[in-house]
């Protein structure tokens, strides 16, 4: 790809306060690298017109509330459509439907034992056609509106619409005669696109199809996809790639996130623990640095955040561990599915939430899955970021490489001391494919698409009613099936001109997820970093040596011997995930005091004692300095001697302490005695 980096200039950490940065006027990718650079406030705030396409209504409706009455946020609902979502968790069906009897189907049932009634429920769509044309009438009102009012007052159109949502709004601007290349159109999140294909491809495939017919298009992320996969499909192919560059002007802007990871044998057994901790108000407590009194300050963790990608797993955690409604936030995408699943298991006063603003009260504990923490801003001083992973999941194409990034970007608030910690529990006991079994696979898969293709188009003229019923019959078995046998897909060009053509995106999202099981999660150092452009291995490898060290002086030894080893914020973290005397004695007198002491504790104690009583030494005997006067060393010995033992100070008095006591009022000279010897002497400007 043609790739330019964009070297964000120092002093800049979020996009609006770059004065000179500008939309590229021609349809890109742009790599954000690091979440949370405010790319999508950016194009809020910006002078142009902007449609803001996300792939969840969370995010959408967090910046609406934000700015209420600065944008026109598109429900989808309008339009009969909801957020899709899988349940990542043991679903699979154990029979499936023959393409070779396709034809014949009448209806298409999940016979899996442990499929659950709620998810076998057929809904019926939300609207009819009558109340869609209904809808659309409304929302052409709404946008017009909303157009002429922004115009009014010289400001810039702000449309906020999910990719389901799209060609509806495509549309009616058209239909308004708006000219769409006035207009910027950024797709947040666009790996999306690939993550989302194997349970919602049919809308991705609309949406990428849509956005064909328009120009100046953003694919914008903090995670792309590989780019290797994105030459292989033509929407993406040979597009420019803008790289921002966050490190060469001022490379202590990067926070680097650290990860701990443990496998475990079930999540929630574990995350059931979690929660019992919180329950029994074992809170996790860290020291941080108060820089206004320049003291450690004990932080009690009271919140928690945690993110799994099961509506399921999320009830059990919730129903074993005995939450209230008033202690649980469950973010998950709001469909009908979802709330009859919540309502059914945990009774009628669970709802589902929604992300908390900045000021609004948070609950101790909150669930979210892959719907919610994609683009959501959580503005909590203490919550905890734990994620609960379960890689046995075969329907899983989510790249963890991917959504781990997006997670810790989350937090927005530097005040969390746990902003930048993310604790990673996951289950890794499955085997692992080799590259020729998995080729080999897919090989079968695209040979039924294209053998389904070749029958389809060989039926001898058909008209497009019975086309139609035909290829509804096979889009029903595709939502039971999710490509488990092909690859194949009903796509429909937007004029009700339907074919079957094999779903690249799907093909791409499951060789990206074999990539990711055979290498991220076959190791766990891997597994934890995988995808985070923000190096962490040194801190892994730190706390990997910590474990094995039991005596204080050597851990002591071993944090100081770090200092050289990691970047300053690197540093910090550890500082605040070591024992309490640990970081408050690096915190006192610094790394190079404790090896100039040989880590001997009780040395360290003492200068810790000597240190702490500074201010009260250097008010006792300033009174007692004449100014103008040169003072000897031994003189000045003798002053510290007698305020020494007026403190029960035991430290020897040193000369080298009264100059660090008085530093930068000190004039230190040579001068000869009656006695001819040459000595330093000290004046004290006070």
């Amino acid at each position: 790809m043609n790739k330019t980096v964009v070297v964000v200039p120092a002093g800049i950490r979020y996009l609006s306060d770059w004065l000179d940065f500008k939309f590229p006027g021609h349809p890109c990718i742009i790599d954000k690298k690091v979440p949370g650079c405010g790319f999508t406030e950016y194009c809020i705030v910006n002078p142009d017109d902007v449609i803001l396409c996300s792939p969840r209504k969370v995010l959408l409706k967090n910046k609406t509330d934000q700015h209420p009455g600065e944008v026109l946020y598109i429900n989808p609902e309008k339009f009969g459509e909801e957020d899709l979502e899988v349940d990542k968790e043991k679903y699979k069906p154990t029979k499936v439907i023959p393409i070779s009897v396709l034809p014949q189907m009448k209806e298409v049932v999940v016979e899996n034992e442990e499929a659950e009634e709620l998810d076998r429920i057929k809904y019926p769509p939300l609207l009819t056609q009558d109340e869609l044309d209904s809808s659309l009438q409304i929302t052409a009102t709404a946008i017009r509106n909303y157009i002429v009012a922004r115009r009014s007052q010289n400001k810039p159109v702000k449309i906020l619409v999910t990719y389901d949502s799209f060609k509806y709004v495509r549309n009616i601007l058209l239909n308004l005669n708006e000219n769409l290349c006035n207009y910027h159109i950024v797709v947040d999140e666009f790996q999306s696109i690939f993550t989302d294909s194997s349970f919602k491809s049919e809308i991705e495939l609309s949406f990428t199809n849509a956005l064909k017919t328009v120009n100046n298009v953003y694919f914008v992320s903090a995670t792309p996809m590989m780019e290797s996969y994105l030459e292989q499909v033509e929407t993406f192919k040979n597009l420019p790639y803008y790289e921002l560059d966050w490190v060469t002007m001022q490379p202590e802007r990067l926070i680097r996130p650290f990860i701990k990871t443990r496998r475990v044998k079930s999540i929630v057994t574990t995350g059931c623990s979690i929660i019992k901790q919180y329950q029994d108000k074992q809170f996790e407590t860290v020291n941080v640095l108060d820089t206004t009194t320049n003291q450690l300050r004990t932080v009690q963790s009271k919140e928690v955040i945690f993110y799994i990608n099961s509506v399921t797993n999320i009830i059990s955690l919730i129903k074993y561990s005995k939450l209230q409604p008033n202690e649980v936030n469950i973010l998950c995408a709001d469909t009908r599915r979802n709330r009859t699943k919540i309502k059914k298991r945990l009774g009628t006063k669970y709802k589902i939430g929604t992300v908390p603003l900045m000021n609004e009260k948070r609950k101790m504990f909150t669930f979210c899955t892959r719907t919610v923490y994609l683009g959501a801003d959580f503005y909590s001083d203490n919550a905890r970021t734990i994620i609960l992973s379960d890689s046995n999941i075969t329907s899983m194409t989510v790249d963890i490489s991917l959504d781990i990034p997006q997670i810790m970007g989350r937090q927005r608030l530097g005040i969390n001391p746990w902003k930048n910690i993310g604790e990673l529990y996951y289950i890794d006991s499955f085997n692992t494919v080799p590259l020729e079994q998995f080729n080999a696979y897919v090989d079968v898969k695209i040979e039924k698409t294209n053998t389904l293709i070749q029958t389809i188009e060989s039926i001898p003229n058909p008209t497009k009613d019975n086309l139609n019923v035909l290829l509804d019959k096979i889009t029903s078995a595709r939502e039971v099936e999710r490509y488990e046998k092909d690859y194949s897909v009903v796509f429909n060009d937007g004029h009700d001109n339907k074919s079957v053509i094999l779903n690249e995106l799907v093909l791409l999202a499951e060789r990206r997820a074999w990539e990711i099981q055979n290498s991220d999660y076959t190791n766990t150092s891997q597994f934890a970093t995988a995808g985070l452009d923000m190096e962490i291995s040194k801190v892994s490898e730190f706390f990997d040596r910590f474990k094995g060290v039991n005596t204080f002086i050597d851990q002591l030894k071993l944090v100081c011997e770090y200092k050289n080893k990691l970047t300053d914020t690197e540093f910090s973290m550890v500082l605040t995930q070591v024992p309490t005397k640990i970081y408050s004695i690096i915190s006192q007198i610094g790394v190079d005091k404790c090896k100039a002491l040989s880590y001997k504790i009780s040395d360290i104690n003492k200068y810790v004692e000597f240190k702490s009583k500074q201010d009260i030494i250097v008010d006792d005997i300033r009174p007692k300095l004449i100014k103008g006067k040169k003072y000897t060393s031994d003189e000045i010995k003798d002053l510290l001697r007698e305020t020494y033992i007026k403190f029960d100070i035991t430290t020897a008095p040193k000369v080298k302490d009264f100059e660090s006591y008085f530093e930068g009022k000190i004039n230190k000279t040579r001068t000869i005695l009656p006695s001819g010897s040459r000595v330093w002497v000290y004046e004290v400007f006070i």
